[in-house]
């Protein structure tokens, strides 16, 4: 089939014509089989095209040229453009080669080898993961893709779990045996440097003692990942558990020279451990103040949606970068010069005890963190 020099003139069916298969000739002379067979092809293009027009699914195809030449509704509505501007123009326009390296890669290897090909991409301008399929035909080629961002999360939130799991699992057998010897060394620590033989020794004895505090520090944020951890369940509201740690923020805050913004709508009481609470909204208050320069803001929101209860913790810093996004509350994951990569993960797991899930949303307008509880568990 030859392709049209009017790109934009192309129909539907006119491109199905170069998939399908050609009708067959008449054996009798007679034209009324092939008029048939024609209005049968005719009717078999309508019905596709209204399954492509229908589906949720984008899919469209560039001709030999890398021209748009058909656009279903799908694929039109993720361009975020009318297809009457994008048919006729080159699909590098859209999807710069330069910009999308491993779209083009597929799409060349496709095209050289005649064969499909199938691949999943990171759209970063929507912040979506797409599955796409790369198919070259009679006319040019195809392309059918599928938004699997929600599978990607899943997938990611499985991966962390298990991490957390194992972590959690490794906390449990190691950590009280670790902390009993260093409570022996840190009491004979403090024990000698009392003694007045051992006076000028006194700095050396306060920097172990602190460094022996510091590591007992890292030990119970290992123990809180313990996903068997025993909690205690009472009727709480998150208002009251936040407005009971608000002198502990603002000191922070002051120290950090942030400053606080609350906005506490009325929420219902939900079960919750009131301890672990409270170290969760310290963590993800205190990773806001790291994240932003002196003068930023830290708001932090309760609401009702549906059937949950949110916390929200939103700071004013540079935003989180897609690769670190993927591996956040990760155990021992840190990009802090002196952190442990321990508090994140120790909020996820207080969450995953509870029932509640973190979402984030992140721009260059700063961090937003979502802790989102079940009314009832």
């Amino acid at each position: 089939m030859e392709i049209l020099s009017n790109a934009e003139q192309l129909t539907i069916d006119t491109i199905l014509d170069g998939i399908a298969p050609e009708p067959a000739q008449p054996v009798d002379g007679r034209n009324d089989n092939r008029l048939k067979s024609d209005r049968d092809m005719r009717m078999l293009n309508k019905k596709i095209t209204s399954i492509l027009e229908n589906m949720s699914d984008g899919f469209f195809i560039i001709d030999q040229k890398c021209r748009f030449i058909y656009l279903n509704a799908a694929a039109e509505r993720f361009c975020s453009e009318k297809k009457e501007s994008l048919l006729g123009t080159s699909i590098w326009g859209k999807f710069p080669r330069s910009v999308y390296p491993p779209f083009y890669k597929y799409f060349q290897k496709a095209v050289l080898n005649q064969s499909s090909e199938n691949f999943e991409m990171y759209y970063p301008e929507k912040h979506k993961w797409l599955e796409i399929n790369i198919n070259p035909f009679k006319v040019g080629v195809s392309f059918y893709f599928r938004d699997i961002s929600e599978r990607k999360q899943f997938e990611a939130e499985m991966f962390r779990q298990d991490r957390l799991n194992l972590i959690g699992q490794m906390a449990a057998g190691l950590g009280h045996e670790i902390r009993n010897p260093l409570t022996t060394v840190r009491g004979f620590l403090q024990l000698l440097s009392e003694k007045s033989s051992c006076l000028q020794y006194k700095e050396f004895f306060s920097l172990m003692i602190g460094e022996l505090d510091r590591a007992n520090t890292i030990i119970t944020e290992f123990l809180s990942l313990d996903k068997d951890r025993v909690i205690k369940l009472k009727m709480n509201n998150i208002n009251r558990i936040i407005e009971a740690i608000l002198p502990l923020i603002s000191a922070d805050a002051d120290e950090n020279r942030i400053n606080i913004n609350i906005n506490l709508a009325e929420v219902p009481d939900i079960l919750v451990d009131e301890k672990e609470i409270c170290q969760l909204i310290l963590n993800l208050a205190r990773n806001g103040f790291e994240a932003m320069a002196a003068g930023g803001e830290l708001s932090i929101g309760t609401y009702a949606e549906n059937d949950e209860v949110i916390l929200s913790v939103r700071d004013q810093g540079g935003g989180i970068a897609d690769d670190i996004l993927e591996k956040l509350g990760t155990p021992f994951f840190t990009t802090k010069d002196n952190g442990t990569g321990l508090g994140l993960a120790v909020c996820y797991s207080i969450a995953i005890r509870h029932g509640a899930k973190i979402n984030v949303e992140t721009g260059a307008a700063g961090t937003t963190f979502f802790v989102r509880f079940k009314q009832k568990i």
